[in-house]
């Protein structure tokens, strides 16, 4: 990748500056570097880089004391376009973070899978539409440390600087395709899609617990509580301090002594101290006292009636063929869960939250066809018309009644007469 050129804002003069320079246009291509408990611990937005379509290249370094506020009211104004690659992280990023909900999206990712690509990443975009080759030994850096060396922020201009060029290329392709109405849909899918939904407790996310105890899940609760403190202290990574995976096996076994504590394998120095080692050890016995902890709940949704993994199969075989007609990502056409749960209630209503998930363009597209193969109910069976019938009368007493009836009340049921 040719270097950029780049305009460092790390002071409130830089910031003003440039600010005034964004607010005259309505279109911005976006990028952003950060840390998600890869180096540190927590999530942490480092620097965002903003080009714009004269050229001209700003990367705002967040960790120099700058105000955001005004960066934000920008990526949040509906009125301007935010060119993004893969803007779904990031965007959660600046919710979390700053609450700031990113509006005016065109996500080249997006764009691409609707085009046809295969390989839609940046770099694969970057090659095969510019001829842009991109060094990737600045994708695992630690953007957290100052100064950034001028050839890692050359990188990061880059990655925005080439959105705008990328983004031509794919409007052109979507519009002769028909498409672009069905891009701009998911777009506003994803500004809307800031992923709010119930927060699940640190200790439920682990994997491979499902043999702990009720006790035991209550033992790993205090024990993720302590890890948390200790690697927010240490600015590690949790995993970093102590392993999920030794975690689980503490909340069954849980060390008593110093001693054990110091024999632990695969854990962070930090936790050989006296301090952090009784800080252990207490954590564990705060578990053993606290009330039980029951493990996540299951989907309350009906089990699926018999037969769905079959019909789960020929669903997804017609949606790979139809994909491959519109040569498109079949999970593009309809969701997974869509399919999977007409797959397990064949003829009943798909609740709205799925339904939900249709876009305009999918209803348009294929949906009718799809309801006319997997989720009309079959014609009900004629029934035979039965001559030379009368009513049977039945005694109080029990008898047998001919295959294919039950007993009811009144007792009086329609049979075939003997001959």
């Amino acid at each position: 990748m040719t270097p950029q050129k780049y305009e460092l804002i790390d002071s409130p003069s830089a910031m003003l500056a440039a600010m005034a320079d964004l607010r005259r246009t309505r279109s911005l291509a976006v990028d952003m570097e950060m840390e998600n408990n890869c180096h540190h611990y927590g999530l942490h937005i480092s620097i965002i880089q903003v080009s714009i379509p004269c050229g001209r290249n700003f990367i705002f370094d967040l960790l120099s004391g700058l105000d955001p506020g005004p960066l934000g009211e920008m990526l949040t104004d509906p009125a301007v376009e935010i060119i993004m690659h893969d803007a779904d992280f990031d965007k959660r990023a600046s919710y979390e973070i700053y609450r700031w909900k990113i509006k005016g999206l065109f996500d080249t990712k997006v764009a691409a899978q609707f085009c046809g690509f295969k390989a839609y990443g940046l770099a694969a975009l970057l090659g095969g539409i510019l001829n842009v080759e991109t060094n990737k030994k600045f994708q695992r850096i630690d953007w957290m440390k100052r100064p950034l060396r001028p050839d890692a922020l050359e990188y990061a201009a880059g990655d925005a600087a080439h959105l705008f060029k990328i983004k031509e290329h794919l409007v052109r392709r979507l519009e002769d395709l028909g498409r672009l109405g069905w891009a701009s849909e998911e777009f506003r899918r994803i500004e809307e899609d800031i992923g709010a939904s119930p927060t699940v407790p640190p200790h439920l996310r682990i994997k491979k617990t499902s043999r702990l105890s009720p006790r035991h899940m209550a033992v790993l609760a205090a024990l993720v509580r302590f890890r948390d403190g200790l690697a927010r202290k240490l600015d590690k990574p949790a995993q970093f301090v102590v392993r999920n995976e030794l975690l689980v096996e503490l909340a069954v076994n849980p060390p008593e002594t110093e001693e054990a504590v110091m024999n632990l394998r695969g854990v962070h120095p930090a936790l050989r101290g006296r301090k952090a080692a009784e800080g252990l050890i207490n954590a564990a016995a705060e578990g053993r006292a606290a009330p039980e902890e029951p493990h996540a709940r299951r989907d309350d949704r009906p089990r699926p009636e018999r037969g769905a993994e079959e019909r789960f199969r020929q669903m997804q075989e017609w949606r790979s063929a139809r994909g491959l007609e519109l040569d498109i990502e079949p999970h593009l056409l309809l969701s997974n869960d869509i399919l999977r749960w007409a797959a397990a209630h064949p003829g009943k209503p798909i609740p709205s939250e799925t339904e939900g998930q249709l876009r305009r363009w999918q209803r348009a597209l294929l949906w009718e066809e799809f309801q006319e193969r997997f989720l009309r109910p079959a014609a009900p069976v004629p029934c035979h018309h039965v001559e030379n019938t009368e009513p049977v009368r039945t005694s109080d007493h029990h008898m047998q009644l001919p295959a294919g009836f039950a007993h009811a009340s009144p007792k009086l049921f329609v049979a075939k007469k003997r001959k």
